[in-house]
Order: structure tokens, then C-alpha cells, then sequence
């Protein structure tokens, strides 16, 4: 160990100077000046060579704008060091994309298109990924949830928590829009459409812009074999919530998207479809009856509020899509 706490082994063995501690990883240089971010990762070794097989694919077919791994000597890219693992990424100067920032999300779902495309242009061992469970099967699953945690609630005889009165009073508008969603799913062919490689972990973390306009995509972990609207969806959600009334019309992140990878009518109505689930009504949902909570943190009760609050915006938003 040096001064920093930071194991004299795997600087050794990518050949790393000059590091400091930043959070809880370490900024490096190469001899060159190359920085890298080194973290213990919390993969293993199987998963995060299939995390560099994915870099590298993506590189390969054109798409640059990824923190690829850098490699030991013996071509590894990673260091095993007892039972932790450690990788050091591509860490350019650069800084987190706002959500709440309308130019940034144009320029996220461009680079998004782009890897889409790069995904779909080669041939990529995709059984190296795990496949996602087909959505309208999820939502389906969902739906009844929610009916089987109205039923719990209505066989109560009193005493119901907040969150449960909350709940039970929207309940059946939100069952309504998993089913919309699903029938829109439906229209779309989703058991057709085109599969790409999807990052799912999009958020401020791994979308980074580069003091030269470029917007960098990192941290390929949880990424699967899925439709590639996925991933659209997520950041077209997040900055519906985060930019409130002057979020950006959706159907212009959707031309920003569409200007690189054309979206038809079947893909519209796919997108339609993930937009129109409610995401954040399910999760708050089975985090709190299936934990069965004695106590609801506040923050849950006031997330379940803000979420209702913005149904009406939100159902707009999409519909003018």
C-alpha cells in the first residue's frame, strides 16, 4: 500500500503513476498521460470480461464513446488481488450530463442512436448477455400485483398506514395504464422488434460530456440483449421528472434519437408503451408490501405524493409525444 491506501499491486500491473483519491476510487495516468478511474469492482472475473467484450464490440463497430477497460500486461483487464477484483476504466476529463438540462438529453439520446446502431450493424455474440424478461409479460405480472396488494388492503378493517390510503385511492389508474401499456406493446410488434445491446444504468453517473462536446457512455455492468427503446425510454423519463414544466417536448428527443436510427410507427408505439408504465408507482409499491415495513420512511410517503402529483403533467407529456 502507498500513502492513499492504494495497493502498490495494481499500479504495478496496469502501469499506473500519479493517482489520487477521489469519492471511493482513484484517478491514474499511463506513462502517456491517460487517466483511468480505478474501482473495486463489485463483479466478478466472468462479468466483467463480458463487460469488456461489450466495450470492445461496440468500439470495433464504430462507436468510440466508451470508458474502455485498460489492459494488464498479460492482456487482462482486470487484477484479481485475494477476493477483490480491480479495473481501471477510460476517465476522461469531462462531467455528469443534468437530466434537468434539455440540450444535454438531446445530445444523450443522439449518442444513444449511435450505439444502438454500432450494436446492430455487426455481429455480436449476444448469447454472452443476459436476456430480459419480455415486458408485456413484466407488466402483466405487475398488474396483478398491484390487484393482490389492493385486495390486502381492502380486507383490512382499519388502521391503514398512509401510504396505504394513498395507494388505494390510485391504484386503479395506474393498473389502467400497465394495461395501456401493454396493448401498446402489443401494437408495436414487440415480440419483433429490433434487439440491440442495452446499457440499462443510464443516470448521471454513466452519462458524461467531454470538454469537446461529446457525450460518453461508461459502466456496461448491467447491460442485456433487449430492444433498444429501453434505453430511451429511461432517460426520456428522467427528464420529464427532473425538468418539470420546462422539460423538453419529448417528440424532439425523439427526432434527436430518430435522426441517427429512424423510429416507425412500430417503434413509436414500443416507446409509447415503456413511457406509459409507471415505473415509480410499481417500485414504491413492492418496496413497501413486499418488506412489509412496521415503519414507511417518510421519503417514501412524500415520493408516492410527488408521483401522483405529476400523473396529470406526465400523461401529457407522453401523449404529445
Amino acid at each position: 500500500m502507498n500513502d492513499f491506501g492504494f495497493p502498490a499491486a495494481v499500479s504495478e500491473a496496469f502501469g499506473l503513476v500519479n493517482f489520487y483519491k477521489e469519492k471511493s476510487y482513484y484517478i491514474c495516468e499511463t506513462g502517456d498521460g491517460t487517466r483511468y478511474k480505478v474501482v473495486r469492482s463489485h463483479l466478478g472475473a466472468g462479468e466483467i470480461l463480458r463487460e469488456h467484450e461489450v466495450k470492445e464490440y461496440l468500439r470495433r463497430a464504430g462507436f468510440a464513446w466508451v470508458d474502455n477497460f485498460l489492459l494488464t500486461a498479460d492482456g487482462k483487464p482486470y487484477i484479481s488481488l485475494g477476493r477483490d477484483f480491480f479495473v481501471a476504466a477510460a476517465h476522461d476529463k469531462a462531467r455528469e450530463v443534468r437530466f434537468e438540462c434539455g440540450e444535454d438529453i438531446k445530445l444523450a439520446a443522439k449518442t444513444l442512436a449511435n450505439m444502438h446502431n454500432a450494436a446492430q450493424s455487426g455481429e455480436f455474440d449476444f448469447a454472452q448477455l443476459p436476456y430480459s424478461t419480455p415486458l408485456p409479460e413484466v407488466f402483466a405480472k405487475d398488474s396483478l400485483e398491484l390487484h393482490g396488494y389492493a385486495k390486502q388492503i381492502r380486507k383490512k378493517s382499519g388502521g391503514l398506514s398512509e401510504f396505504e390510503m394513498l395507494f388505494i385511492r390510485h391504484v386503479d389508474y395506474y393498473v389502467e395504464q400497465i394495461n395501456s401499456a401493454v396493448e401498446s406493446l402489443e401494437r408495436g410488434n414487440y415480440a419483433t422488434a429490433a434487439r440491440s445491446i442495452c446499457h440499462n444504468a443510464l443516470k448521471e453517473e454513466t452519462l458524461h460530456i467531454s470538454q469537446s462536446g461529446e457525450c460518453c457512455i461508461t459502466d456496461f455492468s448491467l447491460a442485456s440483449w433487449d430492444v433498444a427503446l429501453v434505453d430511451l425510454a429511461v432517460i426520456i423519463r428522467r427528464h420529464a421528472a427532473r425538468g418539470g414544466e420546462d422539460a423538453v417536448a419529448a417528440g424532439v428527443l425523439v427526432d434527436s434519437y430518430s435522426a441517427v436510427l429512424p423510429l416507425g410507427c412500430d417503434a413509436l408505439n414500443l416507446l409509447r408503451g415503456l413511457l406509459i408504465y409507471p415505473a415509480q408507482f410499481v417500485k414504491l409499491a413492492k418496496q413497501y408490501f413486499i418488506k412489509k415495513r412496521a415503519f414507511t420512511p417518510g421519503n417514501m410517503i412524500s415520493r408516492l405524493e410527488q408521483e401522483i402529483e405529476n400523473k396529470t403533467r406526465y400523461e401529457e407529456y407522453v401523449k404529445n409525444m
